[in-house]
C-alpha cells in the first residue's frame, strides 16, 4: 500500500473523529436536566462518550476546584476523545482494507 493511500486512511479517520466529537459536543446542548426524558440522540451520545470519558476521568480529573482547572480538564478530555476515536476509526478502516485485500486475493 502506498504512503498516499495510508495517509488517506488517516485523513478519513481524523475526519470521522472530528465529526463524531462535534456530535458529542452538540449533544450536550440538547441534553435535558436530570430527571427529564432524554432523547435517543443524547442517550447514544452518552454511550459513545463513555470509553474516552473513563480515560479522561482517570487521567485528567482536575486536582483543584478552580475555573482554570476545569476548563483545562475539559480541553484535555476533548483532545483525548478526538485521539481515541481517530485511533479507533483508523483501526477499523485498516481492518476493512486488509479484509478487502484478502477477499480479492482469494477470488484471483
Amino acid at each position: 500500500m502506498t504512503t498516499r493511500a495510508k495517509s488517506g486512511l488517516v485523513l478519513k479517520a481524523v475526519a470521522f473523529s472530528a465529526l463524531l466529537n462535534l456530535c458529542l459536543v452538540l449533544s450536550e446542548f440538547a441534553a435535558v436536566p436530570k430527571g427529564g426524558d432524554r432523547s435517543l440522540f443524547v442517550r447514544i451520545a452518552d454511550a459513545i462518550a463513555a470509553p474516552p470519558g473513563l480515560i479522561s476521568q482517570i487521567a485528567f480529573a482536575p486536582k483543584q476546584h478552580t475555573v482554570h482547572a476545569f476548563v483545562l480538564a475539559a480541553a484535555e478530555s476533548l483532545i483525548c476523545s478526538f485521539v481515541f476515536y481517530a485511533l479507533v476509526a483508523w483501526a477499523v478502516l485498516e481492518l476493512l482494507r486488509l479484509w478487502q485485500m484478502r477477499r480479492n486475493q482469494e477470488q484471483e
